[in-house]
């Protein structure tokens, strides 16, 4: 995009504290304001300046804290009511998780057993979930033990509800 101004005249401080949420239409340029203010993609001219101190010219000593996270534009487009069963999917998964580790703290009499007791629960939470192997490509014993793992349901019901399925049987998204 060399000649052309993405972005003109942005300003922005953000005090100690807050939170900050950049908001626009599909080629807004909020990435590209991010990636300018974070030091991903510099901005051909201006400054960035972090407690007074130019980022782009102290990029080393700012690159471990300076960053931006990116929430939805992974997502694919779908309907508000995909979404709505999405957050709901969500709410109950994670209800699902706090109550499992309610029941794990009051089975523990002390907080050395439950530093022990909740990775142990975590652990397969994670493994066989479907978030780092998809269930579908997992070995048979993989499979079985996702039965019983909350975490998996909820990836599937999200799975279902973006059509996720298919993208592992056919290659594409629906």
């Amino acid at each position: 995009m060399s000649g052309v101004e993405i972005l003109h005249d942005v300003s922005l401080v953000v005090e100690p504290g807050e939170l900050v949420v950049i908001a626009g239409g599909s080629g807004a340029r909020k990435t590209s304001l991010l990636e300018a203010l974070s030091g991903i993609g510099p901005a051909d001219s201006g400054r960035v300046r972090f407690d007074g101190v130019d980022t782009y010219r102290h990029f080393d000593q700012f690159r471990t804290i300076l960053g931006y996270v990116s929430g939805l534009d992974r997502l694919p487009a779908a309907n508000e009511s995909t979404y709505a069963s999405l957050a709901v999917t969500l709410a109950v998964e994670a209800a699902a998780a706090l109550a499992l580790g309610l029941l794990a703290s009051a089975a523990v009499s002390s907080p050395s057993q439950a530093t022990l007791t909740l990775p142990m629960l975590c652990f397969p939470a994670v493994l066989f979930s479907g978030a780092i192997i998809p269930v579908p490509v997992m070995a048979w014993i993989g499979r079985a033990m996702s039965v019983g793992v909350p975490d998996r349901w909820a990836f599937e019901a999200i799975g279902v509800d973006l059509g996720v399925r298919n993208l592992f049987e056919n290659g594409v998204l629906r």
